[in-house]
């Protein structure tokens, strides 16, 4: 369902927010 998406696109925001941290 949507709420799923959602979730899934919050998780990938925030590993890019990690990524770009830990550069």
């Amino acid at each position: 369902p949507r709420k799923y998406a959602v979730h899934f696109l919050e998780g990938q925001k925030l590993v890019q927010d990690m990524a770009l941290m830990h550069q």
